[in-house]
Formats: structure tokens, C-alpha cells, sequence
């Protein structure tokens, strides 16, 4: 990781892209990216070296994609550094993982479909994603498929439950993927039928998606504006048969 770190672009280097950027007539990218609409307060890394006292790295999110500094030094590019952080840690988790919190999760019997009203308790997948990487960067351990009757009201009911054969996770995760790889959206918030895939990967994070089946399709978060399923449909068909 420090390698990583050390291999970012410093304050000259950034420089010399504007410079060339500008020969160009270009304004650079990293100038363009807006702020993160939320940072921690302070974020920092502490590095522990056996023989000298640990190193704070001070990291900021904001403008050049990222930046971390110590001591007057400063490098760029932070957000490709983090790509490399979460996936060290994540592997991390992983060989930690207890084997209990790898286990397929339970259908709620009913639950809000409305945002803002999350159903799962425990980290998030999303917690240690790095920026660009897939919705679900990790391998999955074990999907639960729920299928709720939706009323007028937007009331949930469930209606029928299944666990995938876990020969099937790897391609549970790759039509995920594709789903918040992103796509033409489709508005289904008037669902009659939905499907919840509840997925749980091998650091034992968990996280959703709802597809509404009646009387659209769309795939996605509890908005229900998302996209065309793809071949998450056959998979989640596989497990609960087609919506009767």
C-alpha cells in the first residue's frame, strides 16, 4: 500500500498535467471533479513501521481525485490509491471472516419499500467499495431470493422464499453488476410484485436489490427507478419460479 501511495502523483507532477492540458486547450479532468457530498470530518492513515514512530497520512477527498499529505508532501490521484487500499482490506476481511456471518439472511415478512428505510442490519457492501469499482466487487458467499405482493397502499407481503444453489453466486453477481453498471432507467414505483436478492459476500457484508416484476420490470435500490434486469431475471426465477 505505501508503494501505492508513494507512486501517486506529487505537486510537480500535477503541475505538468495541468500544463499539458492546457497546450491542449483542455481544462483537466481532475480540476472538473466535484467534491464527495459527504466526507468524514477527518480521515487519515496511520502507517506503523517496526523501527520509527507511525506516520499520519492526512487524506482529502476533495478536488484532484483525492489527495494525502504529511509533512508539506503531498500526493494526488488519492481515489486510485483507495481502489488498492479496499481491495487489500477486503481480502483482509475475508481470510477473518467467521463462517457465521457468511450464512444466507432471512426474508423479512414484510418490509418499507420506500428509500431511506433500509432492511439490513451490519456493514454494507458499499462501506468498503473503492470509487468505480462494481456494486458487488467481492465474491459472494450466499443470496436469499424474497417475492412480495405489493399493496396500494405500498404494504409488503411476503409470498414466497429461496435460497440460491451457490454454484449460481457467481452469476448472481456478474447480472447484479451489469444492473448498476447502468442503463436506459426504468420507473416502476407503481409495483404490484417485487423480488428482493439479499446477498451476503465472503467478508460477510450484505447488501440488496429490489426488482419490481408486476406490472414493469426495473432492477435496482427502493426507489424503484432503476434499470432493465437482464439476466438477474432467470436466476431469480430459477430459485422461486415465474411471478403466478
Amino acid at each position: 500500500m505505501i508503494d501505492r501511495l508513494n507512486a501517486l502523483p506529487d505537486k510537480k507532477a500535477l503541475d505538468e498535467l495541468r500544463r499539458a492540458a492546457a497546450a491542449r486547450g483542455e481544462e483537466p479532468a481532475f480540476d472538473k471533479e466535484p467534491c464527495p457530498a459527504y466526507q468524514p470530518p477527518q480521515s487519515t492513515f496511520v502507517v506503523h513501521y517496526p523501527d520509527r514512530a507511525p506516520v499520519l497520512l492526512r487524506l482529502d477527498f476533495c478536488g484532484a481525485f483525492g489527495s494525502a499529505r504529511h509533512d508539506g508532501r503531498w500526493r494526488f490521484f488519492l481515489r486510485d490509491a483507495m481502489v488498492t487500499f479496499f481491495s487489500l482490506y477486503r481480502a483482509q476481511l475475508a481470510a477473518q471472516a467467521d463462517p457465521a456471518s457468511l450464512r444466507a439472511q432471512p426474508c423479512a415478512g414484510r418490509f418499507d419499500i420506500q428509500p431511506g428505510h433500509p432492511l439490513l442490519g451490519g456493514p454494507g457492501i458499499a462501506s468498503n467499495r473503492g470509487y468505480n469499482e462494481p456494486f458487488l466487487p467481492s465474491e459472494l458467499a450466499a443470496v436469499t431470493v424474497c417475492r412480495y405482493a405489493v399493496d396500494q397502499n405500498r404494504r409488503t407481503r411476503l409470498v414466497a422464499e429461496g435460497q440460491a444453489d451457490p454454484a449460481h453466486n457467481a452469476a448472481v453477481r456478474r447480472a447484479v453488476n451489469a444492473v448498476f453498471a447502468g442503463g436506459p432507467p426504468v420507473d416502476c414505483r407503481r409495483m404490484t410484485l417485487l423480488d428482493q436478492v439479499i446477498v451476503v459476500d465472503v467478508t460477510g457484508a450484505r447488501d440488496e436489490v429490489i426488482v419490481a416484476r408486476r406490472p414493469c420490470q426495473s432492477a435496482g435500490g427502493r426507489d424503484a427507478v432503476g434499470t432493465v434486469p437482464g439476466d438477474l431475471i432467470p436466476l431469480i426465477d430459477g430459485v422461486l419460479g415465474p411471478p403466478r
